[in-house]
This record gives structure tokens, sequence and C-alpha cells, in this order.
């Protein structure tokens, strides 16, 4: 997505939309699941609105995503207890030699201005093929918790990864991330379309994705 657009906007959150999402294709969390998708990887994406609102293009591969016992079944809804820690398990479909980057992105939580479109979870760029441990970690795996998703509702997080062109390597650590919100503990504010563009990569070869729930935290204070 080319946030450029949004020049000029006013700072908005866009909570509302997650208080009204509510997708029939999503399971709830069960320990020891079974990681089956029903249906193509595009098709998935598009129907819970990640393409083309978050990205342009679909990927045709799944990311391989476990929190412990349990996989991310592309709208898996996970009680934020669950995803307080990095995933125990990620792998994708990878070239032998090639790098990668990793990214896990909140699209509901955004500021729509001119360089932010979401908030920036977990970010690990340089990945020899598909080892995310041997990768360079751009921005540790962060703040999946109520204070942020504090609204009512189901929220997206969303995997993705991109192919680093020519195997070039990415600078670490965060010289290219647009902030807007220097706060202590938050995820960084971060526009997927400024950070591909930047970086030359094309579109995403491999993606998943799972919901939180909101907790209604703000009504409560």
């Amino acid at each position: 997505m080319d946030c450029s657009k949004f020049h000029g906007a006013l700072v908005q959150l866009i909570c509302p939309f997650a208080i009204l999402l509510r997708i029939e294709a999503s399971t709830r969390v069960e320990d020891d699941s079974e990681l089956k998708f029903n249906n193509t990887v595009p098709d998935l994406l598009r129907g819970n609105f990640i393409v083309p609102d978050v990205i342009p293009v679909a990927p045709k591969e799944a990311i391989e995503v476990w929190y412990g016992h349990t996989p991310v079944n592309f709208g898996t809804i996970f009680p934020l207890s669950k995803v307080q820690n990095k995933p125990t398990n990620i792998t994708w479909p990878a070239l032998k030699n090639a790098l990668y980057t990793l990214l896990l992105f909140g699209p509901d939580l955004g500021a729509m201005d001119l360089l932010t479109r979401g908030w920036n979870h977990w970010l690990v760029v340089n990945i020899p093929e598909n080892r995310v441990n041997d990768g360079d970690v751009h921005t540790e795996y962060n703040s999946i918790d109520e204070d942020l998703y504090r609204l009512e509702g189901l929220y997206r997080l969303l995997f993705l990864v991109y192919k680093q062109p020519n195997n070039e390597s990415i600078p670490v650590p965060n010289a290219n991330i647009k902030t807007r919100m220097p706060l202590p503990n938050l995820p960084t504010l971060f526009c997927i379309g400024e950070f591909a563009k930047t970086h030359n990569f094309g579109p995403p070869t491999a993606a998943n994705f799972f919901h939180v729930e909101g907790t209604d935290k703000i009504f409560e204070d």
C-alpha cells in the first residue's frame, strides 16, 4: 500500500473497524489443533479484507506459525495471554541461500497519516532461508496486550514474509521505521508500503494471520 495517499489527513485510530469485524472463518484457539488450510492463501486473505486493504497483492504460500501447541490457522482467535511471547516455531517455503524479512503487523490500530498505517509488533531482517533465529532483529517482539487492544472487537495480526532482492542486507536498528509516537513499551507505527518501497521488495512471498479480542478495558478504568 502506498501510504503517501494519506498526506494531510488527520491522524485517527481505526479501532471502530475492529469493533465491527466478525469473520465467520475464524476459529477459537484450541491446544494441539491440527494445522490445515481449507482455502487457498489468496482467498483467505481477500476474505478477511487483508487484500487489498493492507497489501495489494496476495502471496500464494502460507507461513506456518505455532504458539506453543497451537497453530495460527488464518484467522484463529487467540486470547491476549497466548501471544505475549514470540512464536515457538515459525517457517515458510524458502529458496536456498536467499535472504528474507519477517514482519508481524497490526493493521487495525493504525493512524492514517502520511507515514503510518499500522503497528509493527515484530520485524526480523536478513533471515537466511527460513531460519528466523539467524536473522537480525530490527524490532523486538512487543506489546500485544490489553493496553493497546482495549476496545471490544476482533483485531487482525498479520505475519508477512518478503524476499530481499539480490540478497542485499538491510541495516539495523530502526533506521527505516517512521516513528510518530516514541512512547515506552509501545510498538512502532509503521507503513508496510513505505518499508517495502525503500528496500525494493516485491509482493510478499508468504503470509498468515490471527485475531485477538479486545478487552473492553477502556470502559473499566
